[in-house]
């Protein structure tokens, strides 16, 4: 069964100004309500509201006369004007993730399959459920298919009531008939009550409507039904000209001249003005007065006479009570005595008057912690590794680390080529540090767009989203870096040891995983790519010139910035490991330009690694230390971002 959406006096302020100022009106189920009004006249802001993700300074938003909770949030679906989905996934992925999050968790696979196939079916996506959603850079759906696909991810969970922020934006006017054609059969068969912003519609879509709200400079100029927009517009002198379009006529004159505003905006008062006393009214959920007409009443689903006392206590108060009218055919009023009146019906469960008894709603997600972790580890895997482990990918990791491998190719062990040994680990350090970084960096962001729509939604909690990108993505971060690093490693051969090659490998992937939990970290920290570049090459840059390669010693007071910088750590392991855990000797130099002690003397001709590593002993730690200190930076930079997601860039509501 439907729920009726009811809004009363809403008023929103955002940064010091006021977007919507006195608002009011109401949805029912099977209806559709349209939301008009030009550009900046506060249209999205009280979708917005309607769906609980925007809060007002000032009046209620009601579901079936209970004011809007977390709860009782999860009952309204909400399509953003933007699309957003993971590019990567199918359109049927797509769903089936979306219903087993937000569908119980004791429904069957074989009913959730269903209800998939049924909103596949219902809004035409049978032919395209196997297409990927796709993004600019790369073709997928079409824009009529993921508006529909927007609607699809909504309707699965069966919403009381559906709200939509310009569905037709972006659409042809065949395309746009065809879909608010549709929004209203899915209306009536469901009984579903559907909002909905839209700025210029056609005569055949604005016949569509059931009911309209118009909205200009953030006040309700006009709330009733559509088909009497026109007669309320000519009893204001504004009259349309003989087979016009409704809606343009509409637009004209809320974006006309300062008379024809002004008289707009008057309009209310004036009505209000002509209103008489009645002898019966009834009370409907979100406690409004109504006038009808020429009759001023209480209305509900549940229609109930009240008796002529209580009637007289209203219409007395509405007679002495100056207040602001906010629609036409029905307008609504408030008053200081009504809604006292209204407060002690609210606490009333159903006794004869038509208020009806506020059900319990059930507080938890829908489904389990474990089942959100596992059904977002499966999918953020599935998105994920198309993108990593890409064929462009796969190809230009091997081509770069067959490149590194042949100028390095078998270099030789002595002490004139140090030097070159020290450059091909750095190397290997800093590009798995820029590469993962900014992989990250590049595509969180996308991902960050999904993650606010369906917390917002309340489809899973971040605790769980978080562990599964966590876990779906160590694979695919191990792959390319083991992939290059034995191509390098075993081309170049400055340590042909195998325990070295797997300690090093370990420290690489060790650089890899760190690398990209800054990356996120940064990702969740700002608002843009842009930004996360900048601050992400700051930071891998500053790094670089901290971690011991182009300088040993820092400045005293500069010293304690390169415990900070991961690259330190992961070229400090690779340092100890290409000298102290090398089994061949190392040639000395000429005694005239060796550097190393024993080779100055001339003595010797061969020296072990351990020697070597002498000369940096300002850099060196202890490899166990190196492994600790970036398992220890991965868990702190991971906390960091998850905090980040949670308190710094979180959804509304």
């Amino acid at each position: 069964m439907g729920m009726r959406l009811d809004f009363h006096d809403v008023s929103v302020q955002i940064e010091h100004k006021w977007i919507l100022q006195s608002v009011s009106g109401f949805a029912e189920p099977g209806k559709l309500l349209a939301v008009m009004g030009p550009s900046g006249s506060g249209k999205t802001v009280l979708l917005t509201t309607l769906a609980g993700r925007q809060s007002c300074q000032a009046g209620t938003v009601l579901l079936d006369g209970n004011s809007l909770d977390k709860k009782l949030r999860r009952k309204i679906g909400f399509v953003l004007q933007d699309d957003v989905f993971l590019p990567n996934l199918s359109l049927h992925e797509t769903l089936m993730y979306t219903a087993r999050l937000r569908l119980p968790s004791n429904r069957k696979s074989d009913e959730v399959a269903t209800r998939v196939r049924w909103v596949e079916t219902k809004l035409d996506l049978i032919k395209c459920k196997n297409t990927r959603i796709g993004n600019i850079s790369n073709r997928g759906l079409s824009g009529g298919e993921k508006k529909r696909a927007s609607i699809a991810c909504e309707l699965l969970h069966q919403p009381a009531v559906l709200i939509l922020d310009e569905p037709t934006s972006g659409l042809d006017s065949d395309s746009a008939y065809k879909l608010i054609k549709l929004l209203k059969k899915i209306a009536i068969s469901s009984q579903t009550a559907i909002v909905l912003s839209i700025h210029q519609p056609s005569s055949s879509v604005f016949q569509l409507f059931d009911r309209v709200v118009l909205v200009l400079n953030g006040e309700t100029v006009f709330f009733g039904k559509a088909k009497s927009v026109v007669s309320y517009f000519g009893s204001l002198g504004l009259h349309c000209p003989p087979s016009y379009n409704p809606a343009d006529f509409i637009m004209e004159k809320l974006k006309g001249t300062s008379e024809e505003v002004k008289r707009l905006q008057n309009g209310p008062h004036r009505r209000k003005e002509n209103a008489i006393n009645t002898t019966t009214t009834s009370i409907n959920p979100s406690l409004f007065v109504v006038m009808d007409g020429r009759n001023l009443r209480l209305q509900s689903r549940r229609e109930s006479v009240m008796s002529v006392d209580i009637l007289r206590y209203f219409n007395e108060d509405y007679r002495s009570t100056p207040s602001v009218g906010d629609s036409s055919e029905s307008a609504i009023f408030r008053c200081t005595k009504i809604r006292r009146l209204f407060r002690r019906l609210c606490r009333k469960r159903s006794d004869g008057w038509g208020v009806p008894t506020a059900q319990p709603y059930d507080e938890s997600y829908p489904t389990s912690f474990l089942e959100q972790y596992f059904l977002l580890t499966r999918r953020s895997f599935r998105h994920s590794s198309k993108a990593v482990l890409s064929t462009l990918e796969i190809i230009r990791h091997i081509c770069q680390a067959v490149i590194v491998g042949l100028l390095w190719f078998q270099v030789e062990l002595s002490e004139d080529r140090i030097g070159d040994i020290q450059a091909v680990m750095f190397f290997c350090v800093i590009y798995w540090g820029f590469e993962s970084i900014y992989q990250a960096i590049s595509t969180f962001p996308s991902e960050h767009d999904v993650i606010d729509k369906e917390r917002a939604s309340g489809s899973y909690r971040l605790s769980s989203y978080y562990l599964a990108k966590m876990t779906s993505e160590l694979p695919l971060v191990i792959v390319m870096p083991t992939i290059f690093f034995a191509i390098v490693y075993w081309l170049s051969l400055w340590n042909s040891n195998l325990l070295g090659f797997f300690l090093s490998w370990g420290f690489i992937v060790l650089d890899a995983l760190v690398a990209q939990s800054v990356g996120l970290a940064i990702s969740a920290l700002t608002s843009s790519i842009d930004q996360g570049i900048a601050i992400g090459g700051m930071y891998m840059l500053t790094s670089l010139l901290i971690s011991g390669f182009y300088m040993q010693i820092l400045p005293p007071w500069l010293s304690w910035s390169r415990y900070f910088a991961f690259s330190y750590y992961s070229f400090n392991a690779f340092l100890t490991l290409a000298f102290d855990y090398n089994d061949e000797e190392f040639r000395c130099a000429d005694p005239d330009v060796a550097s190393i002690p024993e080779c100055k003397l001339g003595n010797v001709t061969f020296i072990t690694g351990d020697k070597i590593s002498r000369q940096f002993e300002p850099l060196l730690l202890p490899l166990w230390l190196n492994g600790i200190a970036l398992v220890g930076l991965f868990v702190i930079i991971r906390v960091l971002g998850y905090l980040a997601l949670r308190y710094i860039n979180r959804p509304s509501r």
